[in-house]
């Protein structure tokens, strides 16, 4: 990956002073930084996640996020406390689709492991939950310190009760 140097940044700002005319006050200072950023961002170097999501081996996806200025989505993930994983895998590429070679922080919210437990890959671009099979809401969240052009990506994961087994009843004779 190309490191991120105080000269993109440099570069960015010249950039956007060009495409904001007639910067004459202050007031005007944050359409500029805005601009800015938006450069920036494609300066560095990834700035797409591909993204696959597997629930019981049935994949779901694959689909990729690319950040053009907006925040990174948080990806509703629904299962049933019948599945018994959830696997999660998410690669970096920059602007051109081409891989990088980032590594990525994967975390969950759910640290005592009540719902599912987190393994992380060894190549930090997939994750596996193994699920408790019980019902509850969790995320997981795969980050890339490497690239603060890219946002953190977020699953919100919420598992709810299985499909219907068995129907039970009473009859009540009076």
């Amino acid at each position: 990956m190309v490191g991120v140097v105080a000269d993109d940044r440099t570069l960015a700002l010249d950039f956007a002073l060009k495409l904001v005319p007639d910067v004459t006050s202050l007031h005007q200072a944050p359409e500029v930084v805005s601009v800015a950023e938006e450069f920036y961002t494609f300066l560095t170097a990834t700035v797409r996640l591909a993204v696959t999501v597997t629930i019981d081996r049935i994949a779901v996806g694959p689909f990729s996020l690319t950040r053009n200025g907006a925040h990174m989505p948080t990806i509703a993930v629904a299962a049933t406390d019948d599945n018994t994983t959830i696997t999660f895998a998410v690669d970096t590429e920059d602007d051109h689709q081409q891989p990088t070679a980032d590594q990525l922080t994967v975390t969950t919210d759910d640290t005592a492991a009540t719902v599912g437990t987190l393994t992380v890959n060894p190549d930090t671009h997939g994750a596996v939950v193994t699920l408790n099979h019980v019902e509850g809401s969790f995320n997981v969240t795969f980050a890339d310190p490497s690239a603060p052009g890219v946002e953190d990506l977020v699953f919100a994961v919420n598992i709810g009760a299985g499909a219907t087994a068995a129907l039970t009843g009473t009859a009540t004779v009076a």
